[in-house]
């Protein structure tokens, strides 16, 4: 059996007004000079009939599809990435809008699959929906090329550093590095100060992070600057627990136990957080610790770490905002990393 569609007209016929006062109040018209009554009877009669609305004819008459396009490459599959599209997601409701996610990540792939066609594929696919624009967002804020794309097509890029004539949206990494560094030294030790998971490819390469260096070179000037003039530093590329752990208990056995620990991310704290606990040393009394991300473990760890966060969600709320913008502002804009002040610093 199949159900007649509720039409326009239908709900106009509940609620005693014309079509175009249907029209008007479902899609709050600018300018309609409707009354509240009127409007408030539109909105029951539409839900007293389980009407919805025709979107393939409004995209006719209005060229638009409601839809925005969130290409990701590992931000949907990453746990602690997902912050982003939650953002986008709540941002994309609110405009009245429906987020269209096309992943591109190795994780999804079928065995052997090219990762530029299945970007291509993915982008091919949104704009085949007719998205009003299209969102570009990875995990790794490295520096990227602009796809191929319809002439007036709105481009974003959140969490990666796009050409200038474009708008990029980055967390401020020089500013999170020097409120970092600013947390660490506000406590009671600076003797022996320790950074881990330094990497030359991570601060020089743009193609791998165009962050990182900046990160960094706030690290070490703020240091300089507070009196600390040499301190060890631990290179790896590979920010994972066992670069903590392994960095700590070498320290440890070499007689140059630190006093003060600045962390790359939070992984690699976690596993300063496991040699700390295997020598029986206390972090936040006998050593202070800094990081950088807030993962949702950090505040539940004893005692919780401070650390920088990344503004995932709001990074997302705000790429929503300038695709949908009349004009988006290009070049890049930087979103503050709020220090997370916790109980991992010696008082």
């Amino acid at each position: 059996m199949t159900t007649k569609r509720v039409t326009l007209a239908d709900v106009a016929a509940e609620a005693g007004v014309s079509k175009t006062a249907v029209s008007f109040a479902l899609n709050k018209t600018a300018g309609a000079r409707l009354s509240e009554d009127v409007v408030e009877r539109v909105k029951a009669a539409a839900k007293k009939l389980n009407y919805r609305p025709n979107y393939a004819a409004r995209t006719l008459r209005t060229q638009q599809t409601q839809s925005i396009g969130f290409l990701s490459t590992n931000v949907a599959v990453t746990r602690f990435a997902m912050a982003m599209i939650s953002g986008a997601l709540r941002e994309a409701d609110a405009q009245d809008h429906t987020l269209l996610i096309g992943e591109t990540s190795a994780a999804i792939a079928s065995k052997g699959a090219n990762p530029a066609k299945l970007k291509d594929r993915a982008i091919a696919a949104l704009l085949d929906r007719q998205i009003d624009g299209l969102i570009i967002a990875d995990m790794g804020a490295k520096k990227v090329d602009a796809p191929q794309l319809p002439p007036g097509t709105p481009v974003i890029f959140v969490n990666l550093h796009g050409p200038e004539d474009y708008c990029s949206i980055l967390p401020d990494e020089a500013t999170a590095g020097k409120e970092v560094v600013e947390a660490l030294l506000a406590g009671k030790y600076r003797n022996n100060v320790i950074l881990i998971g330094t990497s030359p490819k991570l601060e020089t390469d743009t193609s791998v992070s165009a962050t990182i260096g900046l990160r960094l070179d706030a690290i070490r000037k703020t240091l300089r600057a507070n009196g600390v003039e040499n301190w060890t530093e631990i290179a790896s590329d590979h920010w994972v627990p066992e670069l903590g752990y392994k960095s700590i208990l070498e320290a440890h056995k070499q007689g140059q136990m630190p006093d003060a620990i600045i962390c790359l991310n939070d992984n690699i704290a976690f596993g300063v957080y496991q040699a700390c606990s295997e020598l029986g040393v206390k972090i936040g009394k006998d050593v202070s610790l800094v990081s950088f991300d807030d993962d949702e473990f950090s505040e539940n760890l004893k005692p919780g770490l401070t650390t920088a966060r990344l503004p995932y969600e709001v990074m997302g709320q705000l790429a929503v905002q300038e695709v949908l913008a009349e004009s988006s502002e290009v070049g890049i804009r930087l979103v503050p990393m709020p220090i997370q002040h916790r109980d991992s610093v010696a008082k």
